[in-house]
């Protein structure tokens, strides 16, 4: 039998670093999944809101629509003061319904991740643009 120069396997060492790399991502992920979850909430009544409604439409009916599918979606999210709604006259996609908020999600003592979320739905379309930074 030829002996084996290198010992074969996964040292405890690096079976620790590893372990605390998982740990750690998960601890993110956990943390932002509310988020990001508050956020496809708040599109997808954006784009109810986009069907349901007209391009001639006021803005506070627009508005009111919107609420309404907010209610029902369940976030309280948007009653934050950075949350920004607006409805829009664009030249290629003619009237849009657009918001924009940033939400600061606590990680340690003083570390702080901050997700910057917009999107933008054309009213009387039913395909969904979105970004998020």
């Amino acid at each position: 039998m030829k002996a084996l120069k290198y010992q074969r396997g996964v040292s405890l060492a690096d079976l620790v670093a590893w372990g605390f790399v998982i740990i750690f991502c998960v601890f993110i992920t956990v943390k932002v999944l509310p988020s990001l979850s508050d956020f496809w909430k708040i599109r997808t009544a954006a784009a109810a809101t986009a069907s349901k409604v007209q391009p001639s439409d006021s803005a506070s009916t627009i508005r009111r629509v919107f609420d309404d599918h907010i209610t029902i979606e369940g976030t309280k999210r948007i009653y934050n003061s950075d949350f920004n709604f607006e409805v829009r006259k664009e030249g290629s996609t003619g009237t849009v319904i657009f918001f924009e908020y940033s939400d600061k999600i606590p990680l340690f003592t003083n570390v702080s991740l901050l997700m910057e979320y917009q999107n933008k739905q054309p009213i009387g379309s039913t395909r969904r643009t979105s970004s998020q930074e």
